[in-house]
């Protein structure tokens, strides 16, 4: 969540990954290319490395240019990190922020927001429901928010297997 962290790059003018990318997604005429490895510091987070490279063509500054960025996330090494292992850390995290909101809808708790604004979640029955009823409603509730953060992280998971070859 870009609100919540902040990223601090530098220029990458050589290494492995440099080299990868100038192999593999070679330059075209009119394009330049700038390497750069981020330091992503995470409120409350863990810090985290990426690099990223960005290919601009034609003239940005005149306004008639456009750019193409790819990022790859690193270990505490430098390497991309690869592989799906990648997600069981926010999995876990989503899984719990759930199990929380969970506990404080079942069994006649309240949230802070609703404690402040009188509300209580009840079954049609009108009874407090229980830690199971109440995981799926907050569940359903935040499941469009899981899907879009879900599919986005299994892209960046996903995505460092691939070549920086554009046309694929």
């Amino acid at each position: 969540m870009p609100l919540f962290e902040s990223t601090q790059c530098g220029e990458l003018s050589s290494g492995p990954l440099v080299e990868k990318v100038e192999r593999e997604w070679p330059l075209k005429p009119g394009e330049t290319r700038s390497n750069r490895i981020c330091q992503i510091t995470q409120f409350l987070g863990p810090k985290s490395m990426a690099f990223r490279t960005t290919v601009v063509t034609g003239n940005p500054d005149g306004g008639s240019g456009s750019w193409r960025t790819v990022s790859v996330a690193l270990d505490q090494n430098g390497d991309p990190v690869e592989g799906i292992a990648d997600l069981i850390g926010p999995l876990v995290g989503v899984l719990l922020v759930l199990l929380a909101f969970a506990h404080f809808s079942a069994n006649g708790r309240r949230t802070l927001g609703k404690k402040i604004l009188s509300i209580r979640v009840v079954t049609v029955e009108g009874a407090s429901p229980h830690l199971n009823k109440a995981f799926k409603r907050e569940l359903l509730k935040f499941l469009p928010w899981l899907a879009f953060v879900g599919t986005d992280l299994i892209v960046a998971a996903t995505g460092s297997h691939q070549g920086f070859d554009p046309s694929h």
